[in-house]
């Protein structure tokens, strides 16, 4: 029998990357593990979450030069001490957009030093 995947986003995993995240206020770091256009997966966070809970992730590891950091919604869907797994919700297609040309230029930028698809 075939098994399919539940996933259908194609997952990034990324050398390791700070991220920032603010929930009701507090400000909150982890170490970004991997990511898709549908969610990512972080450890080592400094500010504890619950399944359930709605943050704003903000991206500033992928900032570009002058640019703001990208900023989306994301639910915890999976939290496991310090580690987490959010789905972005409400973004938008300029969100997509960015999202996807900022992983196109880490791609392009760490060729060969761990990116996989």
């Amino acid at each position: 029998m075939e098994q399919k995947s539940k996933r259908s986003a194609l997952r990034y995993t990324l050398p390791p990357h700070r991220i920032s995240y603010r929930k009701k206020g507090q400000t909150g770091e982890a170490t970004l593990i991997n990511i898709s256009t549908a969610g990512l997966f972080a450890e080592m966070a400094t500010l504890p979450l619950q399944p359930g809970d709605e943050i704003a992730l903000i991206l500033d590891c992928f900032k570009e030069q002058d640019d703001a950091p990208l900023e989306l919604k994301g639910k915890m869907v999976r939290v496991n001490f310090d580690e987490f797994a959010a789905s972005f919700i409400d973004i938008d297609r300029e969100q997509m957009v960015q999202l996807l040309r900022l992983l196109a230029q880490e791609k392009r930028t760490n060729m060969g030093s761990g990116l996989v698809f």
